[in-house]
């Protein structure tokens, strides 16, 4: 089989660059503070509301990079998408955090890892976070690219399932859906 192709990371130049990196802080270290973010978005779900917070201060003060003020605004903001009603399904009990997905689109070998995926009785939501990202006027073709994957890989294990992509922007909170018309152009060919 052919190199695989990995979705959040094509290697096409024509697909546009990503957003420009946010910088909250001069002394934050973006890398660190990305990681930290998809840590807690993956492990804090499966902790009850009210023990979130503490867990996510104690994990935040085990990234040396990341300074006391700048741990607080990173888990408000995590603890701010957990609580927020809309994102109820991706962050409840039947959802999976870091999910692998690989199979076969066309001719492609295509691997990729969603960062939180929900299997419910007439859909599936897939969300890809990105951090150290303003929520852009537009969404790059990049993405729409990573996400039209993941989306054909799902439909082909659930072909009866309408299939939800979203775009979590964890810098300012943002949702982003992808319809399958916004996706329908970026199957990877």
């Amino acid at each position: 089989m052919p190199r695989p192709l990995a979705p959040s990371r094509p290697q096409d130049a024509a697909l546009g660059l990503p957003p420009p990196a946010g910088s909250p802080a001069q002394s934050l270290d973006r890398f660190a503070r990305g990681k930290l973010i998809h840590l807690l978005l993956q492990h804090l779900p499966d902790l009850p509301p009210t023990a979130r917070a503490a867990a996510a201060l104690s994990v935040a003060a085990q990234t040396p990079q990341i300074d006391a003020n700048d741990a607080q605004n990173i888990v408000a903001g995590v603890i701010a998408l957990l609580d927020n009603p809309a994102l109820a399904p991706l962050f409840g009990p039947h959802s999976r955090a870091e999910v692998p997905l690989s199979g076969l689109i066309g001719s492609y070998v295509v691997q990729g890892v969603a960062d939180r995926l929900v299997v419910l009785p007439d859909r599936v939501i897939i969300a890809d976070y990105k951090s150290n990202r303003a929520h852009p006027a537009r969404v790059p073709v990049m993405y729409l690219r990573q996400m039209s994957a993941y989306r054909a890989l799902i439909l082909q294990i659930f072909p009866k399932h309408v299939v939800d992509c979203w775009l979590i922007w964890t810098e300012d909170g943002t949702v982003t859906p992808l319809s399958a018309a916004d996706l329908a152009d970026h199957m990877p060919s």
